[in-house]
């Protein structure tokens, strides 16, 4: 019910970012924290995303596979870095686990 809140929030015309953050973080778990990551993103600051992703793995005490899955997310959130020359794409196998790899353009 929370995700699909800040879904609707995150999806209006006009948003208040900082206050949907406040909300979010308010909230105090790491789905939460991940939608206000998300929030971020859609506003364009990359920087900020980053900078709260980069505390969650001590804040939740991510270990083994969620560390894992949260190094997969923070190389998502650096995909804006890349030059618009190279292609990138994210591979799921069934076990669920992802990898991702990236090509140049030719």
């Amino acid at each position: 019910m929370v995700a699909s809140s800040a879904r609707s929030i995150l999806n209006d015309i006009v948003t208040d970012h900082r206050e949907l953050r406040t909300w979010l973080r308010n909230m105090g778990d790491l789905a939460s924290d991940r939608l206000a990551i998300a929030s971020y993103v859609q506003e364009g600051d990359f920087d900020g995303a980053f900078s709260l992703a980069q505390t969650l793995p001590s804040l939740y005490g991510l270990e083994g596979d969620e560390l894992s899955d949260h190094a997969n997310h923070l190389r998502l959130l650096g995909l804006h870095e890349l030059p618009a020359s190279v292609y990138f794409f994210v591979i799921t196998d069934q076990s669920g686990r992802t990898s991702s790899s990236k090509i140049a353009k030719k």
